[in-house]
Formats: structure tokens, sequence, C-alpha cells
């Protein structure tokens, strides 16, 4: 895993040299890990990634994409018992999404989390896009909701502040997508409470 600085700063500027962004994307690859065992009410077939529904859910009042990324790569690997996961985040581009590979200690404080993921998702913007990774993650960020899965994640929270939801396809139910909505939500409200 590429070391990730505590406080993100500001967001570099895109990488124009496609040698660099080519050879960044090239010592990532080996670092994402596309498996995440999330607890599923079905089994994962090819059909069940065709059908895909949004849970409708309010955003919290003001807080930061940052945070609300940050909480939500938390809740799936707690869920999950997987600390090492990738996950997609949006790049500049609204309709891209990035792979960015996040090992989390259980033990770090929030800040600690905060910062570097909002440093790796930085870094990967920076470099995108990313070539060969269209089945890179599972689970994604999105700022626009992909009612055809064109990203082919599974669960992906959507931050559009005129229609935000949770994607996810068949292989989970209404009920366990409120429930993973319900812990994000306290994992949200704790990081803002400080």
């Amino acid at each position: 895993m590429h070391e990730a600085p505590v406080d993100a700063g500001l967001p570099p500027a895109r990488v124009a040299d496609e040698g660099a962004r080519t050879a960044y994307w090239a010592a990532v690859q080996p670092q994402l890990t596309s498996e995440l065992s999330l607890p599923a009410d079905r089994v994962r077939t090819a059909d069940s990634a065709l059908t895909r529904s949004a849970h409708g859910l309010a955003l919290p009042a003001n807080a930061p994409d940052d945070v609300l990324i940050a909480a939500w790569v938390t809740t799936l690997a707690r869920v999950s018992g997987q600390y090492e996961l990738t996950v997609g985040l949006p790049a500049a581009d609204p309709d891209t999404l990035v792979p960015v590979p996040v090992v989390l200690d259980p033990t770090t404080s929030y800040g600690v989390v905060l910062g570097a993921i909002s440093a790796l998702h930085a870094e990967a913007a920076a470099h995108a896009p990313a070539p060969m990774m269209a089945e890179a993650f599972r689970v994604a960020v999105a700022r626009k909701r992909d009612a055809e899965g064109a990203h082919g994640a599974e669960l992906v929270l959507v931050l559009d502040a005129d229609d935000p939801a949770i994607e996810h396809t068949a292989i989970f139910d209404a009920a366990s997508i409120a429930d993973l909505e319900d812990q994000w939500r306290l994992t949200v409200e704790a990081a803002t409470a400080d």
C-alpha cells in the first residue's frame, strides 16, 4: 500500500503525462482487491448484477463529501470484517470512478482514517482515468446515479444532492440496505460530533 499523509490538503492537479499515469496505475493494480465479503441476501450470479435498485436517503446536513466517503468506507470495512478493500471513488469527471485501495486499522482514530482516504482519493483522481479497472471494485461512491450499472459496482453510495441513494444489485434486500444506511449514518454522526 502506498503511504498516505494524514492531512490531504488540496487535491493535486491532474497528471497530464500519460506515462506517469500508466506507471501510477501499474503500481496500484497489485494492491487492488475486488473481493469484498459483504453479507448478501442472495448468491451472486450473472443475473443478479442485471437487476439494480435504489434506496433513497437524505444526506446528513453539513457533512462534507470526504466525511461521507470515509464513513462509507469505514462502515463497509466493519460490516465485511475486511480492512483491506478497494472502493471506486469519483474523479473530477462525475462519470468516471477510480479504484482506490484502502487499508484501515480498526484501532486508528477516525481523523487519521479521513485524512488517509482523502489523500488516496486525491492521488487516484489526479491520475484518472484508470485503465483496465472496470472490475476493480464492488463498492463505490458516485456523484450521480448509474441505473445501468456501467461502473460494475454492486453497492454504490450516490452523493447527488438532488437524488441521493444507495444503489445496489439484487443480491441485497431492501431491509439489508436500510440496516447498512443506519450503520453508515451512525458513523457520520460520530465523525461530525467531534
